[in-house]
């Protein structure tokens, strides 16, 4: 195992309120006589925390930063710091402490089986993980729903029959767009998790497992089908997702199914409906 020391690159929007943003790393062995940063190039967190910051030069900025550090400072550690200084004497020569927009936090200490391993490891846990969505051509939810299960629907002359549904419960109101209704109300709800990461597919599920709780408080009895498309990155959360959002409560029914199962419950459904109008 290998020890270092490690310190987090941030912007500092505010100096009175402290607001910030972790832009890179930068870690250190003394044993090793290793130096090395790893900066984010995209900009995308901090215009969506403070859209009035000029993303591009800070980024801009932090990059010349790592540069100055891997290609003109680590080739010559042993010559600009022939005595293994502590690490902030030698990141303070690099990034003077001022009032600045670029900071250091101070120094902290990790182990790792590799240095570059430890570098990356803390580059994803503290910096990476927190960058938003790019956009791309990843499916939204009603994206799942006229891709994935629309055609079907058509085709089974469901879709024409499902209307929007509001459910109240004490504390909320929750809207809709494709519910019909025989004894109870049937809701078709379609939820993507065509996710960059695994932590934004699991953060999802939970905001849903939020909502579910308060719909299960609910006087009006329901029954909700989550239509989901999982992609093959993700094959391995279906049962957790399956797991979190499936229930069984007194007013409350909850299933999930996934797009391969689409033209089996647009042929369900309209087997229900097919029941349904023969007993008005």
């Amino acid at each position: 195992m290998k020890t270092f020391y490690y310190q987090i690159l941030r912007y500092i929007h505010d100096q009175f309120t402290g607001e910030f943003v972790n832009l890179g790393v930068i870690i250190y062995s003394p044993n090793d006589m290793f130096l090395k940063a790893k900066v984010t190039q995209r900009y995308t967190r901090i215009t969506s925390m403070f859209p009035e910051a000029n993303g591009k030069y800070i980024i801009s900025s932090a990059r010349y930063l790592e540069n100055q550090i891997n290609h003109q400072y680590a080739p010559r550690l042993n010559e600009l710091f022939p005595l293994s200084p502590k690490m902030e004497h030698i990141t303070s020569e690099i990034l003077r402490k001022d009032d600045s927009a670029l900071q250091l936090t101070d120094v902290e200490k990790a182990v790792d089986i590799e240095l570059d391993a430890g570098l990356l490891g803390i580059f994803n846990s503290l910096v990476e993980k927190y960058l938003p969505e790019e956009k791309s051509t990843r499916m939204a939810d009603e994206d799942v729903w006229r891709k994935k299960y629309k055609d079907y629907f058509d085709r089974y002359k469901v879709s024409d029959r499902l209307i929007p549904h509001a459910i109240q419960t004490k504390n909320d109101l929750f809207q809709f767009d494709k519910a019909w209704k025989n004894e109870i109300w049937h809701i078709y709800e379609p939820l993507s998790f065509d996710l960059k990461k695994e932590e934004t597919v699991k953060d999802k599920v939970y905001r849903w497992a939020g909502r579910i709780n308060e719909l299960s408080k609910a006087k009006e009895p329901c029954d909700v089908t989550f239509m989901v498309m999982i992609p093959s990155k993700h094959a391995k959360l279906e049962k957790f997702i399956k797991s979190s959002l499936q229930a069984d409560l007194d007013t409350l029914n909850i299933k999930v199914v996934t797009d391969s199962q689409a033209e089996f419950l647009a042929k369900e459904i309209a087997n229900q409906m097919e029941i349904h109008d023969s007993h008005e």
